[in-house]
């Protein structure tokens, strides 16, 4: 029962990347795909070219600018976890 159970769960797994990599593949940048339908660096207002050091700068200055405390705006969270999302998916670049 276990063995049948391990296996039904891997091939959950490998069909759930399968479609996730298809999905991320029919995008002309898949960056476009982590962070939905705005482009990261847009978000972070930065050159496609920044540097990590030029990345980590933007980041923070708009993190504190959307950042829920600081921006009482309405969409400020959601602002603030595009923001994160960008950062995280070009620093691992």
């Amino acid at each position: 029962m276990t063995m049948i159970l391990l296996f039904l769960i891997v091939l959950l797994l490998t069909d759930f990347k399968n479609n996730l990599c298809n999905a991320a593949s029919k995008l002309k940048d898949p960056l476009l795909f982590f962070c939905g339908s705005h482009d990261c660096y847009d978000i972070l207002e930065v050159n496609s070219t920044a540097t990590l050091p030029e990345l980590k700068s933007a980041y923070r200055k708009m993190s504190v600018k959307m950042h829920p405390d600081k921006n009482r705006a309405e969409n400020a969270t959601q602002a603030f976890r595009l923001v994160s999302q960008a950062y995280k998916v070009l620093k691992g670049k």
